[in-house]
């Protein structure tokens, strides 16, 4: 999303509820940038011009529309911002946030906003509401209009700029070492941690490049239905797990017996059905949303520091087309009713799978949080060992110097009863903005 905003030189926008300067080449400058895209505006502005504004779809934000504002062709009125998102999301269009200080203030602080256009006009009247540019926006460009200086403000993403930060890292100061592909990688070891923010739908689902919110999708979903047959994600175009099962793969990891694209005991075997080798198995996904709820509802607390997902048993290590390496959720209920999850990974390819891993743990805390009546909090990543294959390193200036967005917002629309029952329908990604640069990175198995 986009804001648009004019300031005098000293950041004033308003004065006693009027703007209290005349500028008619800012304002043509307003009208054809924001034409044929949709306006969002609190209630004041939108009375103070009074009609909805031609060529462009009207959204005004406002506690409880009043009788005589109706509903009409591009125009409508919200009271909170998953309605402005629903609506957003339907329009495919470019979206600009043109005030008043509040409405600026409410898509700030929910982090929705990529970009800032501001005119700034050459007065210094006086004014009792102010604009500011908040933190983590970079001016990009500072064009002289005569009458007005237009600015361009973009955003770089903070909590995504973690990521970057590790590959930095990784390639500065990692070791470089052999590994069991045989192509050789950049590890740093024991000092790799992120944090995420899951408040308001705040969904982590990495800018800098496109990842398939489907593909993320569906791999939990036959991982959470205990699923081994990767079969299944091939027949949804999803081959994603191809490589580690090949029969060439799987004879190299002495599975002989095991027909080619499957994963033995992968993910969803150790989900629902933990510990199988010995004769007898524990279903850790029902176990979580029970005890999640038992703590939620006040009645148990015996699990309140065991909410563990596991899928590291060494008995049946022998038995994986590949060990897991997100292998170990752990979550924790808040007083309040939040839900958050850590989760440990012994080693991650940094460059391709990270962020689609990330994605996963994020997804599964909010589907968890649908189950239990609780709310997503937050995500902390910890990487034990955190690599960067040498076949990835051409790549690596194209994903530090990538532009990133704020993060999308996830909604989920149905709560069915039975935690596998959910459908690619009912997850509800809005505001989806990402680099369209192309990044190359094979799989090494």
């Amino acid at each position: 999303m986009n804001l648009i905003v004019a300031t005098s030189t000293h950041g004033g926008i308003g004065w006693k509820n009027t703007i209290p300067w005349s500028c008619p080449d800012d304002m043509r400058h307003f009208k054809s940038f924001t034409m044929d895209s949709i306006v969002i505006m609190g209630h004041n502005t939108y009375k103070s011009i009074g009609h909805p504004l031609s060529g462009r779809v009207n959204i005004v934000m406002t506690r409880q529309p009043s009788k005589n504002e109706v509903e009409q062709t591009d125009l409508y009125f919200c009271t909170d911002i998953y309605h402005v998102l629903k609506i957003v999301h339907n329009y495919k269009k470019p979206v600009f946030i043109m005030g008043g200080s509040e409405i600026y203030s409410l898509f700030l602080n929910n982090r929705l906003i990529s970009t800032i256009y501001l005119s700034e006009i050459p007065t210094d009247v006086e004014c009792d509401v102010f604009f500011r540019i908040p933190s983590h926006f970079n001016l990009v460009s500072d064009e002289n209009r005569y009458s007005f200086v237009l600015k361009k403000y973009i955003y770089v993403n903070p909590e995504e700029g973690q990521y970057t930060k590790l590959i930095h890292d990784i390639v500065e100061s990692g070791e470089r070492v052999h590994d069991r592909t045989g192509v050789g990688c950049v590890t740093l070891f024991g000092n790799s941690k992120l944090e995420f923010n899951l408040q308001n739908g705040q969904y982590p689902l990495f800018t800098h490049r496109n990842i398939p919110f489907r593909h993320v999708f569906e791999e939990l979903m036959f991982f959470i239905r205990g699923e081994t047959d990767v079969n299944i994600l091939r027949n949804k175009n999803i081959h994603i797990w191809d490589g580690n099962t090949t029969r060439q793969a799987l004879d190299a990891n002495g599975l002989h017996d095991v027909p080619e694209y499957t994963m033995v005991n992968g993910y969803g075997e150790h989900w629902r059905r933990f510990g199988s080798a010995k004769g007898r198995y524990s279903d850790q996904i029902m176990a979580l949303i029970e005890n999640i709820r038992n703590i939620r509802q006040g009645r148990d607390y015996k699990f309140a520091r065991r909410l563990i997902l596991s899928s590291w048993n060494p008995d049946t290590l022998d038995r994986c087309a590949l060990p897991g390496c997100h292998f170990s959720y752990q979550f924790h209920v808040s007083q309040t009713g939040e839900l958050s999850c850590l989760l440990y990974q012994r080693s991650s390819d940094v460059a391709l799978a990270l962020g689609w891993n990330i994605a996963t743990a994020a997804l599964l805390t909010f589907i968890l949080a649908d189950q239990t009546g609780t709310i997503p909090k937050s995500l902390h990543v910890c990487v034990s060992n955190a690599h960067i294959y040498t076949n990835h390193l051409a790549e690596i200036d194209t994903i530090k110097t990538s532009r990133t967005f704020a993060f999308p917002r996830l909604y989920i629309s149905r709560t069915p009863s039975n935690i596998t029952d959910y459908t690619f329908e009912d997850m509800k990604l809005m505001a989806y903005h990402y680099n369209k640069t192309k990044i190359t990175l094979p799989m090494n198995v």
